[in-house]
């Protein structure tokens, strides 16, 4: 394989990945207008010779090949913690953004619970749930 001193494709490919940090081999070849295929082949090339990594990612029920200049991690476990505790930390702010909503509402004397049970019933669920769910919130917010 050419080395990507010589190769302007395996360039482009090289700067593009490391502009992006982490991009799908889908988003790359259209990116650089290529096939799929042929992204594909010289990104596997890539991989071949340890100058690119890749991982998997699910998204919409598709399973994306993301690329990357830096070695995926082998701590597989640890990186899911992190990314739990993340997406809770993520999850309690916009409670708390949403719980602030709320007291605003209120301060304008204008009451979110008809809205609340509105949405509620068209989703499908029931108001005790709905209560539960923001009893629960109210807690994550507070703790």
């Amino acid at each position: 394989m050419a080395s990507a001193a010589v190769d302007p494709e395996i360039d482009a490919i090289l700067r593009i990945i490391k502009k992006q940090e982490s991009v799908s081999v889908y988003a790359l070849s259209k990116m650089l207008q290529w096939s799929y295929g042929k992204t594909e082949r010289k990104v596997a090339d890539l991989i071949k010779e340890g100058t690119v990594f890749a991982s998997t990612r699910v998204d919409g029920g598709r399973n994306l090949k993301m690329l990357s200049l830096k070695p995926v991690s082998m701590d597989r476990e640890n990186d899911i913690k992190h990314e739990k505790s993340t997406n809770h930390d993520i999850l309690k702010e916009a409670f708390q953004h949403l719980h602030g909503i709320f007291l605003e509402l209120n301060e304008l004397g204008i009451d979110p619970t008809p809205a609340l049970f509105s949405y509620a019933e068209k989703v499908g669920i029931d108001r005790e749930r709905l209560m539960a769910m923001f009893d629960t919130a109210e807690q994550a917010i507070e703790s």
